[in-house]
């Protein structure tokens, strides 16, 4: 866990250069990273279609969540008992760390799960930024955390070749970040008309607006 824990405070790649990038610059980068990402459109608008059809074509889902109290929470934990899929729900604490008592034998049991398996698809869910930001955790941080705990796992023999997610802002974002890092297969079910939930609770639906999100 010591390891995990020295990546999770890896400082995060800053994000503020795609600011300063021409026009032309913008949009080579933006279609480079629409070739390392498959983006899919669910054919519903809704949030739930996607998050079961998530959990169903994974082999487990990895939650990260500071309140699992939530809708998106609920859901996403009841579609992964309807598909009966596993479920490790991962709790990042109010400063935005993964405290190594309560998250240990979560991930343990993580291991001996994915261990015993090949050409793994693990997916990735979690709340969105407007409830992280509540305590202050940031984006950045949930991009770090989330790669650290997949490179691990990778590091430990888990034979990991797909990381997917919904592609909300938070920890959905966060694994389709982590999945191009580490070079892995990275799929973003989204719903129907590219909807997402921005760091004001409020929702937005634009295509451009949502891949913009992962130039980083």
């Amino acid at each position: 866990m010591a390891e995990t824990n020295a990546l999770l405070r890896r400082r995060s790649r800053k994000g503020s250069e795609s600011s300063n990038l021409s026009a032309s610059a913008f949009i080579f980068f933006y279609f480079l990273i629409s070739d390392m990402i498959n983006f899919i459109e669910d054919r519903c608008t809704n949030y739930q279609h996607r998050t079961f059809i998530n959990a169903d074509q994974s082999d487990a889902t990895l939650a990260f969540a500071v309140d699992y109290s939530t809708a998106g929470e609920k859901c996403t934990m009841n579609a992964c008992r309807n598909c009966e899929r596993p479920i490790y729900m991962f709790e990042i604490n109010k400063e935005g760390k993964l405290s190594t008592d309560r998250n240990k034998p979560i991930l343990d049991n993580c291991i001996n799960y994915l261990k015993g398996r090949q050409n793994i698809t693990l997916n990735v869910a979690g709340n969105g930024i407007y409830t992280f930001a509540k305590y202050g955790i940031t984006q950045s941080r949930l991009n770090d955390i989330i790669t650290g705990i997949i490179s691990y796992l990778i590091n430990e023999g888990c034979d990991i070749k797909v990381v997917r997610s919904g592609g909300q802002t938070g920890a959905d974002e966060a694994g389709i970040v982590a999945g191009y890092r580490l070079g892995l297969e990275t799929i973003c079910l989204c719903p129907k008309g590219w909807r997402f939930r921005d760091i004001n609770n409020q929702d937005i639906k634009s295509e451009e607006l949502f891949k913009k999100r992962f130039s980083l």
